[in-house]
């Protein structure tokens, strides 16, 4: 991007009441540059995507209203829940939160508080950056609030990216009855157990599990559900991802 993209951005933002659409997809220091001029009132927006190139933390503009946003997704960001943006979006249909640093200190409490008040939601994806599995994700299990249990009335498709015992705190407290898909993605975890997960998945009562396909690869096992014999869409799969040419033995406790 040259300072003549960027400048054309922000006179495009100017026309806040005709603004519908916003995907950002830019590299550090632009992300700053072009977020910026969102400082007031878009009355007309209904779908927002910040996806910088590299991990990075800035701080939103706190005057942002978008009273019509319908769809969030937000990609590298180090302080996605904090972010005035989420406080701004109770109307949202659907939230992705995806490559989430390793940094970020992203308590599950702090999640579950933050989406507890968006109702309306359809699609919700949460998924921590691939390399975190090499790393310590500072998360506290251990002091969760239990008193914090949240229904998603409107909830039809999960996706989850990370780490077996994050997923199994969320799920624990979370009933979604009208939930159609559900998506999870382990990283090489070798054994690893989901209660909850069923848990979850048996409080809907629009999840179809009909027959199921086991497939080996050198990237990992999948277990793929689909609804009956003849659908080609299925509606869930659990994907252990294992490193190339790994041949170690996958263990699931159901």
């Amino acid at each position: 991007m040259t300072e003549n993209d960027v400048e054309g951005i922000i006179l495009a933002l100017e026309h806040r009441d005709r603004v519908r659409r916003i995907r950002f997809r830019t590299p550090f220091p632009m992300t700053e540059k072009v977020i910026a001029p969102i400082d007031g009132k878009f009355p007309m927006l209904e779908f927002l995507c910040i996806a910088p190139m590299h991990d990075t933390d800035f701080l939103f503009p706190k005057a942002f209203q978008a009273p019509q946003l319908h769809h969030l997704i937000l990609v590298n960001l180090m302080s996605p829940i904090g972010s005035p943006l989420l406080s701004a979006s109770m109307g949202l249909v659907a939230l992705s939160l995806v490559n989430i640093p390793p940094s970020t200190h992203l308590q599950p409490d702090q999640f579950l508080r933050r989406v507890s008040l968006m109702p309306h939601l359809e699609i919700l994806w949460i998924g921590f950056d691939p390399g975190s599995c090499n790393h310590h994700v500072d998360v506290d299990l251990t002091h969760m609030d239990d008193t914090i249990h949240i229904t998603l009335p409107n909830l039809r498709f999960f996706q989850f990216c990370g780490f077996n015992t994050y997923s199994e705190a969320l799920l624990a407290r979370i009933v979604a009855p009208h939930l159609e898909a559900v998506k999870i993605t382990f990283w090489e975890e070798w054994t690893f157990s989901v209660p909850c997960l069923l848990q979850f998945m048996s409080t809907s009562e629009d999840l179809r599990l009909g027959g199921a396909v086991l497939s080996f690869n050198s990237g990992g096992a999948r277990l793929s559900i689909y609804p009956n014999e003849t659908a080609r869409v299925s509606v869930f799969d659990m994907f252990i991802h294992g490193s190339p040419g790994n041949r170690g033995v996958y263990v699931a406790h159901l």
